[in-house]
Order: C-alpha cells, then sequence, then structure tokens
C-alpha cells in the first residue's frame, strides 16, 4: 500500500474488511445433514426453528436437504414445535436478544397479540448490536492503524498523523463502549436478560 498515503491505505484495508464481514454474513448454512434427517425429532427441529425466529418456510429448505437423502420429513410434527418455539421467540425477550445478536425476524412474529412489544424491543436489541459492530470495526481500524506505524513506511510527518488517528479512535472505542453499557444495561433489565 505503499504510494497511497495513510489515510486511503487505511481506508482501503477497513473496506477490505468490511466486505469480508458482508460475505461472512450473508452466507448461510446448509438445512439439516444427512444423520439429521434421519434420527431428527420433526416437532424438536421445528422448536428450535421457531424460537431463533425462522421463516415458516424453513420447512421448504429442511425438505430439500433431506430429499437428497431420500428422508421424508413430517410437516405437521415440525409445524406443531415451531409454533411452540414461537411463543418463545415473539416476546420482548425473544426479540432483544435476537436483534442484539444480528439475527433477523423474517415477520415471524406478525399477527401475534404480542407483535407490538416485539418489534420494539427488536428495535432496542437492533440499536444495541450496531454498538457492537461499530466497535469492532473501529477496533479493527486501531488495530491497522498500530500495524501502520510499526511498519516504517511512513515519514515523519505521516507518523505524527496516524498516530494522533489512533488516539482519536481509541477515544471513539470508550466512548462507545460506554454508551453500549448504559444502553444494554438499561434493555436487559428491562427484558428480563443477562447483559452482554
Amino acid at each position: 500500500m505503499r504510494g497511497l498515503g495513510p489515510v486511503r491505505a487505511l481506508a482501503v484495508v477497513a473496506g477490505g474488511f468490511i466486505a469480508v464481514l458482508a460475505v461472512l454474513a450473508a452466507s448461510g448454512c446448509a438445512s439439516l445433514s444427512g444423520k439429521e434427517c434421519r434420527t431428527g425429532d420433526w416437532e424438536a427441529i421445528g422448536r428450535a426453528d421457531g424460537e431463533r425466529g425462522a421463516s415458516g418456510n424453513e420447512i421448504e429448505d429442511h425438505q430439500k436437504a433431506c430429499a437428497r437423502h431420500e428422508v421424508p420429513v413430517s410437516e405437521d410434527a415440525w409445524r406443531a414445535g415451531y409454533a411452540k418455539g414461537l411463543e418463545t421467540f415473539c416476546t420482548p425477550k425473544g426479540g432483544y436478544l435476537a436483534a442484539r445478536e444480528g439475527r433477523k425476524h423474517n415477520d415471524a412474529c406478525f399477527g401475534f397479540d404480542s407483535e407490538a412489544r416485539f418489534l420494539e424491543s427488536f428495535g432496542h436489541g437492533q440499536d444495541v448490536h450496531k454498538l457492537v459492530s461499530e466497535i469492532r470495526q473501529l477496533s479493527q481500524l486501531k488495530r491497522d492503524l498500530e500495524m501502520a506505524l510499526l511498519s516504517g513506511e511512513y515519514s515523519d510527518y505521516e507518523f505524527s498523523q496516524l498516530r494522533m488517528r489512533a488516539a482519536v479512535v481509541e477515544s471513539e472505542i470508550g466512548r462507545r463502549r460506554w454508551e453500549l453499557n448504559e444502553l444494554d444495561q438499561r434493555h436487559s433489565a428491562e427484558y428480563g436478560v443477562p447483559p452482554l
């Protein structure tokens, strides 16, 4: 990255890091393995899917996965378990935890009596997750700045600029961590979950 200048070089590094995160987030895992298809308790599988807020169409992914292994899926048992799982997920606690972990709700709680409270708590969890993500990105930027400082590739002026930037980033990390702690403590108490 010699010749880009310290600010552009770091922008390239940070941009690449964010792109990698996006690819990892977008890549999903296969629905079920052959062993899971053959030995699966379909009601338990449905319940687990409901508890994590999976779409009601998740059964189709299971059917495709198990068809490759020539194993039938008990849709009725799955749907019974899924409905029970949604009773856990479609609560303020379930919404907050899901969003705080960066998961989606897939409109799974549409029509539930608790839908409005669920969506409110989900929004609070998204606020917390956003701060967690920002802190991770800032921490990576700080590491990149520290590596640049150790590289010996920059002039005295550029080195000084990088050091000042690293100090600003460190200060911003501290501010965001304080904000995260305050926000998560408040909402964790409100929804009865352990704080981060």
